[in-house]
């Protein structure tokens, strides 16, 4: 004989992505165009104002923001941003590189690479990648293994043709593994850390992110190109939204985010095979899209100073509470073909 055992209780549960929250910086009103996350709950931001570069910064999950900007960066119309921690951090600015290791109060220069900086990435071991545009008819691609304080030009980066100019946030870099895409309709890898270069020239138009989730699995935009080999043949593949460039991508394991330039983040948990879309509200326009870099929070840069922020992990949501009011134990239900149960 079998029991029927009935638990009464209101506790319901789900699997499911966490929704996006919008966090106004207060700070700023000007376009977001840099974000960077070392922590879930550290964040570093930066616009793109003509009257001179704002930095700021928050430490609990992008819900307040205090502006971090000197007087050293007035003149600077443009500014990339790499937070390490909640008190380093390196930014470039336009020409030249600055570092902070007080949250901010202050910043000192590190290197004047001489062209337009466009990305920088440092790693939890703090080793990073620094990309700008050609100088001396070679891209300029500097590297440190010291979260920033010091940096060396590497020998042999891609020779620049005419006109030639690298796309502002475009860098991915992780381990031995370096991408970045320029105006020319081309995609540059390294696998061994940017010491020697391979070129993808089948892009279809200006490609502007790159992003590998493992040493295998990468997507470009410009359009959408996918590679399961690590970069030995790319594939373009359908991806939803159409009409507004695509300005960033990220993910882990087999999941994908990716936003264009307008109110609309598409993911993809299934490694870029179906997609889903997330509408933002009208008029804002949505630029670069960051993971955290020991987490999987994630943060979006967009106009008018606002931040987009998600936890961007898949696990138990609870929806309610509330406490059972009892537990009950019932009997079994009659079995109409065994008589024994009546």
């Amino acid at each position: 004989m079998r029991n029927l055992i009935a638990i009464i209780f209101l506790l319901f549960a789900g699997s499911s992505f966490c929704q996006w929250v919008e966090r106004n910086t207060q700070v700023t009103t000007a376009d977001l165009f840099t974000i960077s996350a070392p922590y879930d709950n550290i964040a570093w931001a930066s616009d793109c104002d003509p009257s001179g570069v704002v930095i700021i910064r928050s430490t609990n999950s992008g819900v307040t923001w205090t502006n971090v900007t000197t007087s050293t960066f007035n003149t600077r119309s443009a500014a990339v941003v790499c937070g390490i921690n909640e008190d380093i951090a390196v930014v470039g600015t336009r020409d030249k590189v600055h570092r902070t290791t007080n949250g901010g109060t202050s910043w000192y220069e590190v290197l004047a690479p001489g062209g337009f900086i466009n990305a920088i990435s440092i790693d939890t071991n703090g080793n990073g990648i620094l990309q700008g545009d050609p100088v001396g008819g070679r891209f300029s691609i500097w590297k440190t293994t010291d979260f920033g304080e010091t940096w060396v030009r590497l020998p042999g980066s891609p020779t620049a043709m005419i006109d030639h100019y690298s796309s502002f946030n475009s860098l991915f870099h992780k381990d031995s593994l370096v991408y970045f895409c320029t105006n020319q309709y081309r995609v540059y890898g390294s696998t061994d850390g940017g010491y020697t270069w391979d070129v993808d020239t089948s892009v279809g138009w200006w490609p502007i992110p790159v992003w590998f989730n493992n040493p295998q699995t990468g997507m470009y935009a410009g359009p959408m190109t996918k590679t399961t080999n690590g970069g030995a043949t790319w594939s373009t593949i359908t991806v939803p939204g159409s009409g507004s460039a695509i300005l960033g991508i990220t993910g882990y394991e087999n999941n994908w985010w990716y936003t264009r330039r307008n109110s609309t983040v598409h993911r993809s948990t299934d490694n870029g095979v179906t997609w889903n879309t997330d509408s933002l509200p009208n008029g804002v326009q949505l630029f670069f899209i960051t993971k955290s870099l020991r987490g999987t929070a994630l943060y979006i840069s967009a106009s008018d100073g606002l931040v987009y922020t998600n936890s961007g992990s898949i696990g138990i949501e609870t929806v309610s509470h509330a406490i059972p009011e009892k537990f009950s134990i019932y009997k079994n239900y009659t079995n109409p073909f065994n008589p024994s149960t009546k």
